[in-house]
């Protein structure tokens, strides 16, 4: 009766380390499926990879882009140090690598070098991970070079306007054309008197309010013609009235950017410069012009009553000088002179050759 419960005791016992044993067994093929997977998605993932220890910077493993990319074999690259691919100074890459032990997700924007010596600029996606018992750092490496190449080009071009509009002293102008939404720069705000945080919010209307009616009229009839495409650009001289109630004259250009899909005007863009100036020595030029011909045509009109000598037949003039008549009429008209003699002269002068 004695041996019953041991027995039953010993048979519980195997069955539970059967159970036992299937457990880790699954487990085991469970770990090595999720390690076949992982595998396969490190190997074949069409990104750089790179595991990492942060420890010391050695590079424990590298995927088959990674050695695309670098161009080192996997085995060089597994004895090498993140050092030698990073132009980072070694005191800024250890600083780095303590950053990436304690952040859950990294990101970083290197210089990587390459094995034929090439430099290439690149952002770098880090997480930890732990691999048999000790955390390392899975990076995935984009190469960035054309995206940085093409950022530096668009900031220079950015840089180069910025000086372009700051020579001119032009102020700028953007405007959504189907909303109405305006954006204008300081210096738009400038030319008629007013700081742009004054004249906030702003819109088209801001323009319309500040423009005169009549040069208003003409500038959207201008408007209209560049949206239906029958001017190449809009451009205008306009009065704006000033914040202290004078009219300033601004040279308006600009240019539909972008259209919607059924051909409406969109996105454009332009600038203001402050023809004032200009547009003030103009006309007092054209007022020195007019006062100019009229004096001329004064000048040129002989006019009131012309002292001349009832004997030589010289006019004095407004100086008091006596001059010949074709002397006089030549200096106070357009006409010029060529000598001749009349009939009766010549017949009291040279009667000869008269009656001849």
């Amino acid at each position: 009766m004695t041996e019953t419960p041991a027995r039953e005791d010993l048979e519980k016992r195997i069955r539970e380390l059967e159970e036992e044993l299937a457990r880790r067994k699954h487990l085991e093929a469970s770990l090595q499926q999720s390690e076949k997977l992982y595998r396969n998605l490190f190997e074949q993932h069409a990104a750089v990879k790179l595991i990492i220890d942060p420890d010391n910077g050695n590079i424990i493993d590298a995927n088959a882009m990674a050695v695309e990319f670098y161009g080192w074999t996997r085995e060089q690259l597994r004895r090498m140090n993140i050092q030698d691919i990073n132009t980072l100074p070694p005191e800024q890459i250890k600083m780095e690598m303590e950053k990436a032990k304690t952040l859950t997700r990294i990101y970083f924007e290197f210089r990587h070098r390459r094995a034929d010596g090439s430099i290439r600029d690149v952002e770098v996606f880090a997480s930890r991970i732990e691999a048999e018992g000790k955390e390392l750092i899975h990076s995935i490496v984009h190469d960035i070079t054309d995206r940085k190449t093409a950022q530096k080009a668009l900031a220079n071009k950015r840089q180069r306007l910025a000086f372009i509009l700051e020579g001119t002293n032009a102020g700028t102008w953007e405007w959504n054309v189907q909303t109405g939404e305006t954006i204008f720069n300081e210096r738009w705000a400038e030319i008629i008197g007013y700081s742009l945080e004054e004249i906030k919010p702003v819109s088209i209307a801001t323009w319309e309010r500040f423009t005169h009616p009549d040069d208003l009229k003409t500038s959207n009839d201008l408007l209209e013609k560049h949206f239906k495409k029958e001017l190449p650009y809009y451009e205008y001289e306009a009065r704006m009235r000033h914040r202290d109630g004078s009219w300033v004259w601004v040279l308006d250009r600009g240019k539909v950017a972008t259209w919607t899909h059924d051909g409406k005007p969109l996105l454009m863009s332009g600038t203001h410069q402050d023809i004032t100036r200009r547009k003030r020595a103009e006309e007092d030029l054209e007022e020195e012009r007019k006062q100019l011909r009229k004096a001329l045509d004064e000048v040129r009109t002989l006019q009131g009553i012309l002292p001349i000598c009832s004997n030589c037949k010289k006019i004095r003039d407004d100086r008091g000088y006596w001059n010949q008549i074709e002397s006089y009429i030549r200096d106070h008209s357009e006409a010029d002179f060529s000598h001749s003699i009349c009939p009766e002269c010549a017949k009291k002068l040279y009667p000869q050759f008269y009656d001849r």
